[in-house]
């Protein structure tokens, strides 16, 4: 019998950290269950986006219902392991190199 594994925690990347921000922050969702998560009026860099795909394929992200004030779009969340995995690298940054800093805000 084969058990169910999860994907180990990423190693850091500035486009990793800045989709979780946004997804904690309610600025990322989708307009179909099944459609790719993106933010209203505002184009995300490639990097972001692959970012966000990676980190919903792989259980740090998830999809809400949508609300009654806006039921065409099912806003991303963050699971427990995207919870922690924001913590920590959180806790991190004080310690990042100047150009980490720069890239994870821009």
């Amino acid at each position: 019998m084969t058990v169910p594994t999860t994907a180990a925690a990423p190693l850091y990347s500035p486009q990793l950290f800045l989709a979780l921000r946004k997804v904690s922050r309610g600025r990322i969702g989708t307009t179909a269950v099944d459609g790719a998560l993106h933010q209203l009026n505002e184009e995300l860099s490639t990097g972001l986006f692959a970012a966000l795909f990676s980190l919903q394929r792989d259980g740090f992200v998830t999809l809400a219902e949508p609300a009654a004030t806006n039921p065409g779009w099912y806003p991303a969340v963050l699971t427990l392991r995207g919870t922690q995995l924001l913590s920590s690298w959180s806790l991190r940054q004080p310690h990042l190199p100047a150009p980490a800093l720069a890239a994870a805000h821009g």
